[in-house]
């Protein structure tokens, strides 16, 4: 599955948070980028993912065991909260 290879760190941590009711608007913020900005990275991820809308690329990232609360993502649920 080379999609799941492609998806760095970071972004496994986006498509965590946003899994997990993140906001656009909240990630932007707590990631120290631009609403706009971020939505365009997405969007780039979710292409790299097969998808054409969040969803899609939530579900496709789910199957890719990205999302599956291990190591690297178990603490993206809010950028804000603290550990």
């Amino acid at each position: 599955m080379e999609a799941a290879t492609d998806i760095t760190v970071t972004e496994q941590r986006w498509l965590t948070a946003l899994a997990q009711g993140v906001t656009m608007v909240e990630l932007g913020a707590a990631e120290a980028y631009s609403e706009r900005h971020l939505r365009r990275m997405l969007t780039d991820v979710y292409r790299r993912l097969g998808a054409d809308c969040r969803i899609q690329a939530l579900i496709r990232a789910t199957e890719l065991g990205l999302l599956d609360g291990s190591s690297r993502t178990e603490h993206a649920s809010r950028p804000d909260t603290p550990e």
